[in-house]
């Protein structure tokens, strides 16, 4: 009688845990119609560290596979010399993106930093942070 308790509490937890335990098509906490739909920013608040000064850039329309137009807002040549005259947003494959002005001239390199933004990496002087703007 005693097997016949066992065996049952057995089976009985067995079927609790198949039926609590996540499907493994599911990621428990990740809702991947909300998460989908976050996208990537447009706009970025560009940041000198050193300066303590602040402009904003919006990235716009998609103008070629990897390359978005650019806007920037006044006050940006405070930030970064020539910050204003950047036209273009491409990403490359390796995550990082080059702002360029109409001709093609790379004005900043910048590559994603610790949490949700980016951080200059060329020119190496350039001590500036992009932050995502809500």
């Amino acid at each position: 009688m005693k097997m016949i308790i066992a065996a049952s509490a057995i089976a009985i937890a067995g079927a609790a845990a198949s039926y609590l335990a996540p499907s493994p098509q599911q990621t428990p906490g990740i809702d991947p119609t909300k998460t989908a739909a976050i996208g990537k920013a447009s706009s970025y608040s560009v940041a000198n560290i050193a300066e303590g000064k602040a402009c904003v850039v919006n990235r716009g329309k998609l103008a070629s596979a990897r390359t978005f137009a650019l806007k920037t807002e006044p006050g940006c040549d405070d930030i970064w010399p020539g910050l204003s005259n950047a036209r273009n947003w491409t990403e490359n494959s390796d995550g990082s993106v080059a702002l360029t002005d109409k001709a093609g001239k790379q004005v900043l390199m910048i590559a994603p930093g610790d949490g949700i933004g980016y951080v200059a990496v060329e020119p190496p002087s350039a001590a500036l942070t992009l932050t995502a703007v809500q």
